[in-house]
Parts: structure tokens; C-alpha cells; sequence
């Protein structure tokens, strides 16, 4: 940690946003990540400290208390694969900030929007932000393990014009939605500071079924109508 002082000065004119999903009854939302440095620590702290001078990270946005927990499976996952402690305080807004957040989806979007804002990866354009949703549970070991939902989310994100997702190995299989999936956190910093494409665009598979659910729903819809008018004719 010799970087200059000044250097931490300069994370907090910094906006970050990523987008994440998660699972409420049976609808998928997406949840919409603000972060942002406020202060510079006197001296680095793990990202799930809690003490004198107040928590390293502070959750905003009605976060259940999985979500707060996650604090503590992310930074089990960054001592594991020798990430630095945080430089800067971090405040993070969930929005809609009316709606419960609760499970593990957001442990991913999570993890790597502390990395950002803490100047350990570099940001990623807002255009590219913009286009993604990130969801996926963090193990303490540093894997991303998969999550229930994967379907809901992908028809919210398309409901809300996001072209790409990334999902956890062994959820692909559920919506046909990545091209190669994410594995570890560290390959996933690796991956975005590199800016590689993971995925593919699964746009088209979302209207593909979408479609194909219309379909089978006028088809049910004529065949009960022709049983009804059957019945009828029988009645009479």
C-alpha cells in the first residue's frame, strides 16, 4: 500500500454504477448499484470493518441482511486471493431504494464495484455498464457459485433494454445466456480490466422464448375455445 495519498484523493471524484438482478417471489428486478468513495481512511481496512470511526462500507437501499453479509464472504474471497485492504470509505445505494434487496445475487456486482471504487480495477465505460447485468453468490474460497432465478432476471433485464448478461458457472445451461462463464473473482477482475468479451448477446434468445411462450398461449386459448364450443354443441 505505498501508493501516493493523493492518488486515493483522486478516487473520491468518481461516479460508479453497475447493474444487478435479484429474485422477489417469482418476478426478477433489477437493481440498479451506486458507489462511491467519501473519505480517505488514516490507514487501509478490510472492507467488512466495523469500528471506531465507523464501517469501511455502508449499504444504503433497504439491504436485507444477506446482503450486509455479503460483506463479509467478499472480503473472505479478496484475503484468499490477496486483495488489499480498502484505502477509502465506500458508501453503495441500492435503487429502487422502496424495494427489499434480499439473497446472494448481488455478491458479484458487489465485489467488483468495491474494486473499483478502492482503485484496484480500473473503471469500465459507462456504456459497457449500461449494457450488463451481474449477478452470482461469492464463496469465502473466492468462487462464484450459481443462483435460482436465472430466467426471472434475464426477462426483467430485457424488459429494461439490457442487451448482455453475466451469469455464474452452472447457470448457463438455465437460459443459454453466457458464451464462457465467470469462475473466480480474481479471473473476473482480470477479464474486466481487460475489458474481454465473456458472453454473447442474449437479447435475441429472450424475445426467441418470449415468443415462443406467446405462441403456446394462443394455442392453449383456440383449444379451450374449441372444446367450449364442442361442449355447446353437444348441450344442445
Amino acid at each position: 500500500m505505498d501508493r501516493p495519498r493523493k492518488e486515493f484523493h483522486d478516487l473520491l471524484s468518481r461516479d460508479h454504477t453497475l447493474y444487478g438482478g435479484i429474485v422477489l417471489g417469482i418476478d426478477g428486478h433489477i437493481i440498479e448499484m451506486q458507489a462511491r468513495a467519501i473519505d480517505v481512511l488514516a490507514s487501509p481496512k478490510t472492507f467488512n470493518f466495523t469500528g471506531k470511526g465507523g464501517r469501511t462500507v455502508h449499504i444504503t437501499g433497504m439491504a436485507g441482511g444477506a446482503i450486509q453479509e455479503a460483506l463479509d464472504r467478499i472480503e473472505g474471497a479478496f484475503v484468499k486471493l490477496k486483495i488489499p485492504p480498502s484505502p477509502v470509505k465506500i458508501v453503495i445505494n441500492l435503487a429502487p431504494a422502496g424495494l427489499y434487496k434480499k439473497g446472494t445475487w448481488l455478491d458479484l456486482p458487489l465485489a467488483v464495484l468495491l474494486l473499483m471504487t478502492s482503485g484496484y480495477l480500473p473503471e469500465l465505460p459507462k456504456s459497457w455498464c449500461d449494457e450488463h447485468v451481474l449477478f452470482g453468490e461469492i464463496g469465502l474460497h473466492g468462487e462464484i457459485r450459481k443462483v435460482s432465478g436465472t430466467l426471472a432476471i434475464a426477462f426483467a433485464a430485457a424488459d429494461n433494454a439490457i442487451q448482455k448478461i453475466i451469469v455464474p458457472s452452472g447457470n448457463e445451461k438455465e437460459g443459454w445466456l453466457v458464451y464462457k462463464p465467470v469462475q473466480r473473482v480474481r479471473y473476473a477482475v482480470r477479464t474486466e480490466s481487460c475489458r474481454t468479451v465473456l458472453w454473447q448477446d442474449r437479447t435475441w434468445w429472450c424475445w426467441t422464448i418470449r415468443r415462443q411462450m406467446r405462441r403456446r398461449s394462443r394455442k392453449h386459448k383456440s383449444k379451450a375455445c374449441a372444446k367450449s364450443s364442442i361442449s355447446r354443441s353437444r348441450d344442445l
